[in-house]
Parts: C-alpha cells; sequence; structure tokens
C-alpha cells in the first residue's frame, strides 16, 4: 500500500500564486485583479516574472526536499539564495519527470547557444503534454534562461523576493492558518479512504488509478501538501523514482481570493459554467459515458481547442472528473456532486441574504424554497 506523507508551509504557496496570477483565467481568478496585484512589483521584476512562469511552474520536487520545517516562503527563498546563481535554474525546473532527452536539450543550451527547429518541437511537446501551450516569446525566454542560468538565477531571486516583499507577506498568516487546517481535514479522510479514494477527494474529481499504478499495480508514494491558492486544482509531479509530490487546494469553497467579495466564488463559477449551452451539452454527453476532449469534438463539431477551453472552466466549476490514463491522455466524466451543490449552494446564498432567521439546515432551506 502506497505510504503518505504529510508537508506544509508557506513557500508551495509562494510559487503556486504566481502561477495564479500570471494566468488568472485558468484559475477561475479575475484578469484585472490579478494585474493589479503584478502591477505593484517594479515594471522590470514584473516584466521577468511573466516572462519566465510559464515554465518555471511550481517546482515541487526543489521544495518537497527542503530540509526546513514547516517550509515557509522565507526558508525557500534562503534556499534558493544559498544556491549558486548558476544552478538555480536547474533546481527549480529539472526533475525525474522529464525525459532525459528534454533535459540534454536544455542543458546544453548554455553550449550550443540555443535550439534547432528539431529541439524547439521536442521541448514544445514535452510542455504541451503536461497541458502548457508554450508562447513564442516564452519559448525564446526559456531559451535565454538556458543561454545564461547564472543570469536567471540572480534575476528569477531578486524579482521572486520582491513579490514576497510587496505582496506575499501581507496575507502569509491567513495562508498558514487555512493549510493547516487544510492539512488536517485531509489528514482526518486519510484515515477513511484508501489513496486512490483520498486522492480523487483532495482534486476534487481525479482519478489517479491508471495514471501511477506502476507494473505491480501499486500506487507509489506519495507526499501532500496543502496550498491555500491552488484551489480547486492541484499540482503533480514525480520527486524522485519513487515518490509523487501532490500540491492540493485547501481554501474553503466559501472563500474567495479577493478580499472584498460577497458572493462564493465557486458558486459563480458553476453558474457560469452552466449557463453556456455548449458546456450544457458537454456535461450531457459525458453523463452518459467518459470521453476524451478528442470524442467530444467530433460529436459536438468543434475544434479541439475549443472543447479543451469548456472543460476547462467545467473542471474549475467542479462539474467534471478527469481519468488520468497512461501517457499523459486523459478521459472526462460528469461529476453530479458537482452539479447537485448549485441548487443548494445558490437556495442557501440567496435565503440567507433575507435575514438570519433564513440560514439553517438543508431541511429548512428546502422548506423554505417551496
Amino acid at each position: 500500500m502506497a505510504k503518505i506523507t504529510w508537508e506544509t508551509g508557506t513557500a508551495f504557496d509562494l510559487f503556486v500564486s504566481l502561477c495564479v496570477l500570471t494566468h488568472p483565467v485558468g484559475y477561475g481568478l479575475r484578469p484585472t485583479w490579478a494585474a493589479g496585484v503584478r502591477s505593484r512589483l517594479a515594471a522590470e521584476d514584473r516584466g521577468f516574472i511573466e516572462r519566465v512562469q510559464p515554465f518555471v511552474l511550481v517546482p515541487i520536487a526543489w521544495l518537497m526536499n527542503l530540509e526546513a520545517t514547516p517550509k515557509t516562503a522565507l526558508a525557500a527563498l534562503h534556499a534558493l539564495e544559498a544556491l549558486a546563481v548558476g544552478d538555480r535554474l536547474a533546481a527549480l525546473t529539472i526533475n525525474t519527470a522529464i525525459p532525459m532527452k528534454v533535459q540534454n536539450i536544455l542543458r546544453g543550451t548554455i553550449r550550443s547557444g540555443g535550439w534547432d527547429t528539431d529541439e524547439q518541437t521536442v521541448v514544445k511537446a514535452y510542455y504541451r503534454k503536461r497541458n502548457i501551450v508554450l508562447k513564442p516569446v516564452q519559448m525564446e525566454a526559456m531559451m535565454n534562461a538556458w543561454r545564461d542560468p547564472a543570469r536567471f538565477g540572480q534575476k528569477y531571486l531578486t524579482a521572486l523576493k520582491s513579490y514576497y516583499e510587496v505582496f506575499f507577506v501581507e496575507d502569509e498568516k491567513h495562508i498558514q492558518v487555512a493549510q493547516m487546517k487544510g492539512l488536517a481535514a485531509a489528514r482526518r479522510l486519510s484515515e477513511q479512504m484508501p489513496p486512490g479514494q483520498l486522492l480523487e477527494a483532495l482534486s476534487q474529481g481525479i482519478q489517479f488509478e491508471k495514471y501511477f499504478h506502476s507494473g505491480s499495480g501499486q500506487f507509489p508514494d506519495f507526499v501532500l501538501a496543502p496550498s491555500f491558492w491552488s484551489s480547486p486544482l492541484i499540482f503533480v509531479n514525480r520527486i524522485d523514482a519513487n515518490r509523487v509530490g501532490i500540491v492540493f487546494g485547501c481554501r474553503d469553497d466559501e472563500e474567495s481570493l479577493v478580499a472584498g467579495e460577497v458572493v462564493p466564488p465557486m458558486l459563480v463559477a458553476r453558474l457560469k459554467a452552466l449557463s453556456d449551452p455548449t458546456r450544457l451539452r458537454i456535461l450531457r454527453y459525458l453523463a452518459e459515458a467518459p470521453m476524451t476532449p478528442s470524442q467530444l469534438a467530433k460529436n459536438l463539431r468543434l475544434r479541439p481547442p475549443t472543447v479543451i477551453h469548456h472543460l476547462n472552466q467545467l473542471r474549475l466549476a467542479g462539474l467534471v472528473q478527469i481519468i488520468l490514463l497512461a501517457e499523459g491522455k486523459r478521459r472526462y466524466a460528469f461529476r453530479q456532486e458537482g452539479a447537485e451543490d448549485v441548487l443548494h449552494r445558490t437556495l442557501e446564498f440567496i435565503l440567507a441574504e433575507e435575514g438570519p432567521e433564513n440560514v439553517g439546515d438543508d431541511h429548512s432551506l428546502k422548506l423554505k424554497a417551496k
């Protein structure tokens, strides 16, 4: 049986929050608010982070291997600063999940000075397999980083420190409290569920069995860490040959990243997702049987990228389940509990607005609705 180890610390959210802020739409966040946060950084730091974040991502293996307990944001900054400037890029971006062919291309850039067409194709294909489509400017930024890793190492640490000081530190204590609460809840679940079911619950609808099972049919060992910023999504990567690291969202569905929001963000996401006729049709197909994006595209007579966009919105709303297969392939299925939750949350929010007397258990809400 898989062994589960638990980690916690604001270092995870330091990097996760940068992913969310530089790609807000993919995480259901308002782009204008995210842009406002980024604007607090100096122009040079802001531009640098926006260019490199798509390939730096969340360095799960590096974070999981930090010796600090808990793994605080400051501990991560100190650990990064302790590395030689030329080693920081590899520490943050290279792990055992990256094929050796890709690693050789990346590490060899400092000698070759750049990538030929075939090498660019290999690098793009690897990131596309991870559902990351790098634009030309981002590919150029990645190639430049590997041309001069020492320059990258210095500029990235400077920008990361600036981001921590001008924004992240303000909310760090709140994040810490939410992480500890999420960790406690996840550990309670682990006492009630086998690993596969636990991961499906923490990821809000991802089935990992066929993706992680080894030839012997066993799960690898897992290291799990809660994140305030990643909800409802997760970050997954291999730490080494025997362990997989997973950073799972622990933010309450009723809580928003944006201070002062009144309507629960998950309720808004689900209502928006269900308001689109194409997404409703997708859910009808998925309610019949799990399908791949290509199968859905054929049935809907739409381009696969369009279908993937809709599936991402449904995933953010917790309305579809992902079944991960070998080779990074995936099928999607209807997540009925997400749809059933929409009516309950809508009634709960609307009726509660009329006054405290209307806030009760499920039974009182149902009676009021009648």
